[in-house]
């Protein structure tokens, strides 16, 4: 289950993610982006990642297709999260991806936040 959050972050999609997911919930997220990226031209993700149980092959095909296709307007990305290895998960394809992504813990969503919001002194910040 996908559900997404307003916040006043407008260039900011919010969503939990939960239980096993579908690519039909992992698609459900391009319109939002879509509108996001209209208004400011890229936009930003915070995703919680802390009841998720697994995805089918066709939503990590999807996350696929939706990280390629809006490649140039992903700005950042956090991840919450409460697993060790989700941590290193997101290291590891930090390396891989144009976009900043950065892993933390339940107790730093706000740290998350600030991320979200700092200006690039460039590169990575994973």
């Amino acid at each position: 289950m996908i559900k997404q959050t307003s916040t006043l972050r407008k260039d900011t999609l919010v969503v939990e993610l939960s239980g096993y997911l579908i690519q039909k919930e992992i698609a459900s997220l391009e319109p939002e982006m879509k509108a996001i990226e209209k208004e400011f031209g890229y936009v930003n993700l915070l995703v919680s990642l802390l009841n998720v149980k697994g995805e089918s092959l066709g939503a990590l095909m999807e996350e696929l297709r939706l990280g390629l296709k809006h490649w140039n307007q992903i700005h950042k990305v956090a991840y919450i999260g409460d697993k060790d290895w989700l941590k290193a998960l997101v290291k590891l394809d930090n390396v891989f991806v144009k976009f900043k992504e950065k892993y933390f813990d339940v107790p730093e969503m706000n740290e998350a936040w600030d991320w979200l919001g700092e200006e690039d002194k460039g590169g990575n910040a994973g």
